[in-house]
């Protein structure tokens, strides 16, 4: 039942990430969702009873669906062409070493003993990575420059110069 409402979840973030994205943008929608991906992995964690946490964990579901084709959109807009393959494999791969992670702190808590409460301490411990997401896309993610040309042109050319400049060390000259 509890994958189930999970998945759900995330088939309605699915649906209605590309409506959010294309009036919010990339950046400020990636750092909410993952904010919110924390906390409810949080209030999981914190669930008085079952119906409760089948509630908090379609939320969850919810933010994950969000999250992941708003990250796969900017990353295809801000990647480089000639880098775009090694860093879809990254991508690729932190889904499975998430799992890993997740089962492996699983199972250094033993949550699989009867009466066990540790189930708890795993989802606290699991969903701290997500605050770290939200850090480093607040701190250090541009706006998609597809969305800030929309905006603002002068604001799009220089998100697309920093970019420039990042990647190959030079002044990228461009006029409107």
């Amino acid at each position: 039942m509890i994958g189930t409402v999970v998945f759900f979840g995330s088939t309605i973030g699915g649906l209605l990430t590309g409506l959010i994205a294309d009036k919010y943008g990339r950046k400020w929608p990636l750092l909410y969702y993952s904010l919110f991906i924390s906390l409810t992995g949080i209030a999981s964690a914190l669930s008085p009873n079952f119906t409760v946490l089948l509630f908090t964990r379609a939320l969850f579901g919810l933010a994950y669906g969000l999250l992941v084709p708003a990250s796969s959109s900017i990353l295809t807009e801000v990647t480089p062409k000639d880098k775009r393959g090694v860093i879809w494999v990254y991508v690729a791969t932190s889904f499975p070493v998430g799992q890993l992670v997740g089962v492996s702190v699983a199972a250094m808590l033993n949550i699989d003993e009867p009466g066990s409460e540790s189930w708890r301490t795993m989802l606290f411990w699991v969903s701290l990575p997500a605050f770290v997401a939200a850090y480093i896309i607040w701190k250090y993610l541009e706006e998609s420059p597809r969305f800030a040309m929309l905006s603002s042109v002068d604001e799009g050319i220089n998100i697309l110069k920093r970019m420039f400049y990042m990647n190959h060390q030079q002044e990228l000259n461009v006029t409107q």
